[in-house]
């Protein structure tokens, strides 16, 4: 449900955008906000909906049939709302797909940008003025990666294996979100105890239990989503330690050299 709350929201979406927003400190706090309110909303409806429609005492088989909303649309309306449904359902997807890839690609050419990564990925469309060296790498990965563990897991288990890995990478970085934010409050001398402590807090302690009834106990494919997503979060610390480190080794450099002038 957190996975989801945070895949249907859009909440992390509205943040990455903020540079491109106008007046971004009061537009993405409503943005989120908002984005929150109507998933609830709707998470709420649905989610009442589907029981009344599907049976109180029926409610053991509901996860396993699958389909459960085209299977109600049948039932209680018929094929027109089956195929409406459908359609709405190839769309929600399509839709899901995008909007990471685009938060995605602001974050890669903002880190391009501050040559926390290559300035490859900081590079915008003459025209359009969009990241699109970030967008392109992204799309290719995107494209490999699903097709990879489409063909070695079969599209099934590739498709629970993708799904997990990101979910366990949205975990983390929202985690990392909960433990610096204090921090950067209590920096910028604006730190509030319930709102940049308490709240925090809480958040990360839903995470954690979110990560551990999620994945434990580890069976296939959540045990290759876990390795996986582990390996890759060692080489990003690492290529982060190394990248601060040459960071610092140039700017001494860069520093020496102009006492000598």
């Amino acid at each position: 449900m957190t996975t989801a709350i945070f895949s249907m929201s859009g909440s992390s979406g509205a943040v990455y955008i903020a540079e491109e927003a106008q007046q971004p400190r009061r537009n993405i706090r409503l943005a989120v906000l908002i984005s929150f309110l109507i998933t609830g909303i709707v998470f709420v409806l649905v989610s009442y909906a589907f029981t009344v429609g599907w049976g109180i005492s029926n409610m053991s088989n509901f996860a396993s049939s699958g389909i459960p909303g085209l299977i109600l649309a049948d039932k209680y309306i018929g094929l027109p709302a089956v195929v409406l449904i459908f359609i709405f359902i190839v769309n929600s997807l399509f839709a899901g797909s995008l909007a990471p890839l685009n938060s995605s690609a602001r974050l890669l050419y903002a880190l391009g940008r501050d040559q926390v990564l290559p300035s490859f990925f900081s590079r915008v469309h003459p025209k359009y003025r969009t990241p699109a060296n970030s967008i392109l790498f992204l799309s290719m990965l995107s494209a490999i990666v699903s097709i990879t563990a489409g063909l070695v897991m079969g599209p099934y288990y590739g498709f629970l294996y993708l799904v997990l890995a990101s979910s366990i990478a949205t975990f983390i970085g929202h985690i990392l979100g909960d433990v610096a934010l204090p921090f950067f409050y209590n920096k910028i001398k604006n730190f509030n105890i319930i709102l940049h402590g308490i709240v925090p807090a809480i958040s990360f302690v839903i995470l954690a239990l979110g990560i551990y009834y999620s994945f434990y106990p580890p069976t296939y494919p959540i045990n290759i989503a876990a390795i996986t997503t582990s390996v890759f979060a060692i080489i990003v610390i690492i290529y982060a330690l190394v990248n601060k480190s040459a960071r610092k080794l140039s700017n001494l450099n860069v520093e020496e050299s102009e006492d000598k002038v």
